[in-house]
């Protein structure tokens, strides 16, 4: 079994901020991995909760302890949380730094969707939007078991956002379940409806959050060396069939969008950083 943790960045409404990018990512764990990946990161946390106490006096829970990207990059956003305010910059450098080295230790696949919304003329609200980029990952997460994983299944785990976006999304994986995506491609691995969430108590979608930003922000600004970015870089989804530097896990929607010449430098960075790594 498969868990796919889900969440985005950007601006969602299509009718705002046209020129910048709206990313839906996915992370695809194992679930033999999933405990190893928890107790790694709530460890830590619970540590850093610990050493609060012992500083400020202050008691704060483990769902306090969320990761944000936003709470992270932004000061204003930091000094009103309730954990990371009291972070030195060398205790929330290393929990970032964790959460990103479970990439490779836990075996995570990463699935991206990025979508251009200046080329979106039939998807001008929303809800129409989500749906896409959700079938768009959702078809990436099927090939990935299918060709890769036969004998496995899996879930999503999504952000809970509102009531309606979620019985919205919950309804299109029903349908696609039952019949075909649009481009024909057949549902049997991803099982169950998605599973809404309360952030703040998966490390996963926090997980998820924190790619979703480094994603965006490579392509608004059309820069593979930005080093979060790179950070992402090895763990892209290509699968065992694919025998070019094409990265499988990594969609770019309408036709027509303006990043293939960036795709394409993408996709050659992608291959010399694991090369570099299989020298090593």
């Amino acid at each position: 079994m498969y868990f796919f943790y889900v969440d985005e960045s950007g601006e969602k409404n299509p009718k705002v901020k046209r020129d910048e990018p709206f990313v839906f990512l996915g992370l695809g764990l194992h679930e033999y991995q999933w405990k190893k990946f928890e107790d790694t990161i709530n460890r830590k946390k619970i540590k850093l909760i610990l050493d609060i106490k012992e500083r400020e006096g202050i008691q704060l829970d483990l769902a306090d302890a969320e990761i944000r990207s936003s709470d992270v990059r932004i000061p204003s956003n930091r000094a009103q949380h309730k954990f990371l305010r009291y972070l030195t910059e060398p205790e929330l450098s290393s929990l970032i730094d964790l959460f990103y080295e479970q990439l490779e230790i836990r075996h995570f696949n990463i699935f991206a969707v990025v979508i251009d919304k200046n080329c979106l003329d039939d998807f001008m609200d929303i809800e129409k939007l989500l749906k896409k980029v959700y079938e768009l990952t959702l078809e990436r997460a099927e090939n990935f078991i299918f060709n890769d994983h036969p004998k496995q299944n899996a879930i999503f785990v999504l952000d809970n956002t509102s009531k309606q976006l979620n019985r919205s999304l919950a309804m299109k994986h029903s349908f696609f379940q039952r019949n075909r995506t649009s481009s024909g491609l057949r549902v049997n691995h991803i099982i169950e409806i998605p599973f809404f969430v309360e952030s703040y108590l998966s490390n996963g979608v926090q997980l998820a959050d924190l790619c979703a930003y480094n994603v965006y922000r490579a392509f608004l600004d059309k820069n593979s060396s930005y080093p979060f970015f790179r950070k992402l870089l090895p763990y892209f989804y290509s699968g065992k069939k694919t025998r070019t530097e094409k990265i499988d896990g990594l969609k770019a929607f309408p036709e027509g969008h303006r990043w293939g010449a960036f795709i394409d430098e993408i996709e050659k960075e992608r291959a010399r950083l694991l090369r570099e790594r299989a020298l090593k």
